[in-house]
């Protein structure tokens, strides 16, 4: 690819985004009466936070003298450079802007070095302080003149939510209950994340109950809807519309099916034997409807099945044959945190990275708890950035060509360009 054409193709996909920060809602009856019906043809008549419509790539004016040629290699790389930093999601300390763990990762934000944050228990203390701390991420973004960063939690209910101000059943016991009950009850979930600044909520889980009480980690947790695809379905669907009424998000997960598991991936390496085609069904649905209905973000389980090779989310066939083709899923994806023992205990540093990039996946997530590093994300993505492959050696082993990163660059701008406030302010109830 010559130069030129590389220049043209970066500033393709070079987009200006604005930034809104969401302001507090409260939970509306009538709105969440409409979100029940939603499925029944009227979903037309619900106004979602997230902007369906979409506009042509903005590319800034140029001012001043043209680069000389010389100069041609450096603008690419420093551009791909700022676009690997938006693939970049870490976790961090602090619950406050003046915390030195939270002042490095606005650091970093500013700079593009990263794209998003992970909301962990340690970074929580009331919705006030997150509402606090999220603002000042945005405001870190916007003065680096950056994209509005993903501020993201695990708040699925019963075991796992990180904001406990509030109890949330489980999945399991959402499933016993009427849909018109949990879409209530995800309604006032989702409007709680809203008023705290939050964007991203990794739920709701999707793996299929396949071994109950036998798999550690979703079924002796209650995190499964139940064995039936359309079960689960139903029971997720519920649980993204009535984020997407409030501006929120979502993450099916664990893709491929984490429900026929026998171990728990946090923990080591976790095969699937049993897998079947099966626990596809409900990424396939779930993804249908474009962005005003399809689930926006789909992260990708550290599971193993001699169908992948290898972990499915450090897998091409897994990532780009099976979820990208035959799932046809066009939203973002994300790995699982690369932290894992499934990941951090059988691949290289440098290594997992590589691979999870040239999987497809479009965000790689760390906690940042095995090690805590202020500066992690900015490490993260220059491992990114210095991996490209040379100009027309991209079959070389090791490597990142560069059009896996405009790609993944492309479709996490276009996904950020649909977040937008809403215009009327509201506030939930506690």
């Amino acid at each position: 690819m010559t130069s030129l054409k590389i220049l043209t193709l970066l500033a393709s996909c070079c987009l200006l985004i604005n930034s809104v920060e969401s302001k507090a809602d409260q939970v509306d009856s009538q709105g969440l009466r409409r979100l029940i019906e939603a499925d029944a043809g009227n979903a037309k008549n619900i106004q979602p936070v997230i902007d369906m419509r979409t506009s042509p790539p903005l590319i800034p004016k140029q001012s001043g003298p043209k680069p000389l040629f010389e100069n041609t290699f450096d603008v690419i790389d420093n551009r791909l450079r700022r676009m690997a930093g938006q693939m970049v999601m870490v976790g961090f300390r602090g619950t406050a802007p003046e915390h030195k763990g939270v002042k490095a990762v606005m650091a970093q934000l500013r700079q593009g070095s990263i794209g998003g944050v992970m909301l962990m228990k340690h970074n929580i203390v009331s919705i006030k302080q997150v509402k606090r701390l999220s603002n000042a991420l945005h405001k870190a973004a916007r003065a680096g003149k950056q994209p509005v960063p993903l501020i993201s939690v695990d708040q699925e209910g019963g075991l796992v939510q990180r904001l406990r101000f509030k109890s949330y059943p489980s999945a399991q016991k959402i499933a016993r209950s009427s849909e018109g009950n949990a879409a209530a009850i995800y309604g006032k979930m989702a409007c709680e994340i809203q008023s705290a600044g939050i964007n991203v909520n990794f739920g709701p889980v999707v793996d299929l109950d396949v071994n109950g009480r036998d798999n550690p980690i979703i079924g002796r947790l209650g995190r499964s809807y139940g064995k039936a695809p359309e079960t689960v379905v139903k029971y997720a669907r519920k649980f993204i519309l009535a984020h997407k009424y409030y501006g929120v998000m979502t993450t099916a997960k664990h893709f491929p099916g984490h429900g026929s598991s026998l171990k728990d991936s946090h923990k080591g390496f976790t095969a699937v034997p049993q897998w079947s085609d099966k626990e596809l069904e409900p990424y396939r649905e779930l993804s249908k409807g474009g962005p005003g209905k399809a689930v926006d973000l789909i992260m990708v389980g550290h599971l193993y099945n001699t169908i992948w090779k290898k972990p499915a989310s450090l897998s091409n066939t897994a990532i780009t044959k099976m979820l990208r083709g035959n799932v046809n899923f066009k939203g973002l994806v994300i790995t699982d945190d690369m932290e894992m023992g499934a990941i951090r205990r059988n691949y290289k540093w440098s290594d997992a990275i590589i691979k999870a990039v040239n999987a497809g996946n479009d965000i790689l997530l760390y906690s940042n708890t095995a090690k805590t590093q202020s500066y992690l994300g900015q490490k993260i993505r220059d491992t990114i950035a210095d991996a490209i492959c040379p100009q027309g050696k991209e079959s070389m082993p090791n490597c990142v060509p560069a059009n896996v990163i405009v790609a993944a660059y492309n479709r996490i701008t276009a996904t950020k360009g649909r977040l937008r406030a809403f215009k009327k302010a509201r506030s939930c109830a506690r």
